[in-house]
């Protein structure tokens, strides 16, 4: 976790530059939108960026309100994507930092899991029957917390 500014000797949390929600320790919501949308541009990385950032706050910020959003963005995407996208394959690095990173932000491995388990099917999303398959993951994901 990146240092928090200081106020009046007491830590505060930077909203701006590193919100908690975003955060992490092996790696952030942008660093791993950035990875995911990097071979895709217009219409399918804004929704990609835009859905991974809903899924990753969902448990510690919005809850199933998250999941909601995240849904509307999928069925907008399945309505208006180009689905062109280069190959790639995807870099072990990032699937271990992603994978200790749930661990370290989510106490409850089913809710950890959960989570990457979305957020990687969102970076493989490549047409639009990928979507509906991920919509139903999501609907099922907002089942496990309260």
């Amino acid at each position: 976790m990146k240092e928090n500014k200081k106020s009046e000797g007491r830590q505060t949390t930077d909203w701006i530059d590193h919100p908690p929600h975003y955060e992490g320790r092996f790696l952030e919501c942008i660093d791993f939108i950035r990875y995911a949308a990097e071979k895709t541009s217009g219409i399918d990385a804004y929704c990609m960026g835009t859905v991974i950032k809903y899924i990753w706050r969902w448990p510690m910020k919005g809850g199933v309100q998250d999941l909601q959003k995240a849904e509307w963005y999928l069925l907008f995407w399945r309505e208006n994507g180009h689905f062109i996208f280069s190959g790639k394959d995807g870099d072990p690095a990032v699937e271990q930092a992603l994978r200790r990173e749930m661990e370290s932000r989510f106490p409850c491995r089913e809710t950890g899991e959960s989570v990457r388990r979305l957020l990687k099917k969102t970076a493989a999303v490549r047409c639009r029957k990928d979507i509906s398959e991920l919509i139903i993951e999501i609907r099922k994901a907002g089942e496990i917390l309260p």
